[in-house]
């Protein structure tokens, strides 16, 4: 246990599957990291599933739709 509660704060950084912005997000009581893109603003949930498998869930904002390639 340490001095913030039951976890430690934890940051990681990925780049935005949508737009390619770097975004960083701190882990949460359930273990998932969440961040909103700040240049398209999409939201992105990494889940950890295991050592070395993980999922990364996409949500577009409300009224955008995903930016083309």
């Amino acid at each position: 246990m340490t001095e913030t509660g039951d976890f430690s704060w934890r940051a990681l950084s990925w780049y935005c599957p949508n737009c390619g912005q770097r975004i960083t997000a701190y882990q949460n009581g359930k273990g998932e990291f969440k961040a909103a893109c700040s240049r398209c603003r999409t939201v992105s949930i990494r889940i950890p599933k295991g050592r070395r498998h993980g999922t990364i869930e996409v949500y577009a904002s409300k009224g955008l739709s995903p930016v083309a390639r």
